[in-house]
């Protein structure tokens, strides 16, 4: 078939049939952007194909995400209630007496809760390059500014830990940690006690502070996480979609 076009091609130049000669090249060319159109079409396809399964991972990671970050806020926050009712009746008989006795209460300041697994995963997934599959420019961003978060969170909470290893020592007196029967920590804290001790209570107000620098930092990664599942959610066509 090619040999037999390019025949004709050279009996028409021979012959000057320039009719010929247009259509012979017409079909030539046809042919060529034909072949590039549909190679085209195919990297069109397997590059959707990508992003879309891309996406789909994207998705699966940011809801587990979310997921174990709900539970570590509560902890913080837990702490932070307990810990701010404490403190608040620091100087008042009747409010210390009232703070609940049994154990847990205002336990949280010995260990912040551990990071998500993903702490780092979407910066990770920026530094890959593979980022670059997404075609929605919003949805880029939003990965970025959420593994920004990440990144940040993650910093917050070494910090934190490294400095409650100075905040300890004068709260440690008062802490009474042992095991129940199915060897589950227990942890007491005798606020009376500590509560009459000034550096105790300077401990404990710092260790909120540092707390809620955290919890500030997991929060905004959270919502940035949600903002994210809602992107990705949408364009897999989820019912979550909203």
């Amino acid at each position: 078939m090619k040999f037999s076009r390019l025949s004709r091609l050279r009996d028409a130049l021979r012959t000057r049939d320039w009719l010929g000669i247009a259509i012979e090249l017409a079909v030539v060319t046809l042919g060529v952007l034909l072949a590039f159109q549909i190679d085209q079409w195919g990297d069109r396809r397997k590059r959707a194909d990508e992003e879309r399964q891309y996406m789909a991972q994207l998705y699966a990671d940011a809801r587990v995400g979310a997921d174990e970050l709900r539970p570590i806020l509560e902890t913080h926050r837990k702490f932070l209630r307990e810990a701010g009712q404490a403190l608040l009746a620091q100087g008042d008989s009747g409010k210390i007496a009232a703070l609940p006795p049994g154990p847990g209460f205002g336990c949280g300041l010995p260990g912040f809760a551990p990071a998500p697994y993903n702490d780092t995963a979407y910066a990770d997934i920026v530094q890959s390059g593979r980022l670059g599959l997404l075609s929605d420019p919003a949805l880029r961003t939003a990965v970025r500014d959420l593994a920004a978060s990440q990144q940040l969170g993650a910093t917050e909470v070494v910090s934190s830990r490294q400095q409650l290893l100075i905040f300890m020592p004068p709260i440690d007196p008062y802490y009474r940690v042992s095991i129940d029967r199915k060897f589950r920590p227990l942890c007491h804290i005798d606020w009376p006690q500590l509560l009459s001790d000034q550096r105790a209570v300077n401990a404990i107000a710092r260790g909120v502070r540092r707390h809620l620098q955290v919890v500030q930092a997991r929060e905004r990664t959270y919502q940035q996480t949600m903002r994210v599942e809602q992107m990705l959610a949408c364009k897999l066509n989820k019912p979550e979609c909203r």
